[in-house]
């Protein structure tokens, strides 16, 4: 079983498809290449974002206090609220998104096998056999059409904004090597933009067997040189207890740091968005055993250096807390994967 599979429905109505074994461990691995794009390369630019790099370093308690914050977003939001209830909101067709929460409250009319696809007047008519949406006030039926609208809208956003970071964010890491390159960082990203949505067309399965390798080897780059920091300062783990977060905003007052703490859950919408191109098991299992460990032993990591470097690592904290010399073979692979 593969992402081709659950492309081709069935010519009378498609469903949600249920894999088990060798099958389900397949899905879950090319969802890597799909879903974790956004979400796994926050890393980059999460901590800078919260400490910029002409700020003074931040003390230890505000470090632990950050990471804290960090760790416990990535629980609350993509883990609790995506994996463990969202994903159980979707379709009978097996969908997921905005729209699929949507048509939950308000089945459409099924004239034709494809007409949920459909995002036209006649796709949002209720259907009041219903039990759901017969007990739902007609009164609530466009404010929730225009909140389905916003939501939508705020997830195109996400999909212009985030790709720009992301790949600037990388090939910032070169110019630290190579200071020459420093100029031409924008147009390289433009280069690398330009190539990725070409591919893009070539259809999601194709890309779920091409970046599921490479994002599978990027996480585990970040899970084993987090691990590694750490080793620095063990005391990072202090940020498991959520008082350290809390404590931060108490005593700093500084809620602006709210803004990069959110890059670090930024993509987590793919998690329910994506359903449709996998289904809840494969979501589940990728990213609760290995995504989630990944980067949180990540950012520990980046915290540990950042408690024991100071500023030496704040001008570009992703890479300067990558173990080794600036110009080694770990740095130039993270800079390949990334």
């Amino acid at each position: 079983m593969s992402l081709s599979i659950l492309e081709n429905g069935s010519a009378d109505r498609r469903s949600a498809v249920e894999v088990h074994g060798f099958a389900l461990l397949t899905l879950s691995f090319q969802t890597l290449g799909i879903i974790y794009s956004d979400i796994g390369t926050s890393p980059l630019y999460v901590l800078n974002g919260i400490w910029h790099a002409d700020d003074p370093a931040p003390s230890e308690e505000d470090v632990v206090g950050g990471i804290s914050a960090i760790v416990w977003a990535l629980t609350i939001l993509p883990l609790l609220k995506y994996v463990l209830i969202c994903l159980r909101f979707g379709t009978t067709e097996g969908e997921g998104g905005t729209y699929a929460l949507f048509q939950g409250l308000f089945p459409p009319e099924r004239k034709d096998p494809e007409v949920d696809r459909i995002l036209t007047g006649d796709s949002f008519k209720k259907s009041g056999s219903t039990a759901s949406s017969a007990k739902l006030n007609e009164k609530l039926w466009w404010p929730l059409l225009v909140l389905s609208l916003f939501g939508t809208s705020l997830t195109i956003a996400d999909g212009v904004f985030t790709p720009a970071v992301s790949v600037t964010s990388a090939v910032s890491g070169i110019a630290i090597a190579k200071p020459s390159v420093g100029d031409d960082v924008i147009p390289i990203s433009i280069a690398f933009l330009v190539a990725l949505f070409l591919v893009q067309s070539r259809g999601t399965s194709l890309l779920a067997y091409i970046f599921a390798p490479v994002t599978f080897i990027w996480l585990a780059l970040l899970a084993s040189t987090g691990i590694v920091n750490i080793i620095s300062y063990p005391g990072i783990f202090r940020a498991f207890d959520p008082s350290r977060a809390i404590m931060l905003f108490v005593r700093t007052r500084d809620y602006d740091l709210l803004a990069g703490v959110l890059l670090a859950i930024t993509g987590c919408e793919a998690l329910f968005a994506n359903l449709g191109q996998f289904n809840m098991a494969s979501i589940q299992l990728s990213f609760a055993s290995f995504v989630y460990p990944s980067l949180v032993l990540a950012y520990l990591g980046q915290g540990a250096r950042l408690i024991v470097d100071g500023e030496a690592v704040l001008s570009n904290i992703f890479y300067s807390t990558i173990p080794g010399r600036p110009e080694g073979p770990l740095f130039w692979s993270v800079i390949q994967m990334s």
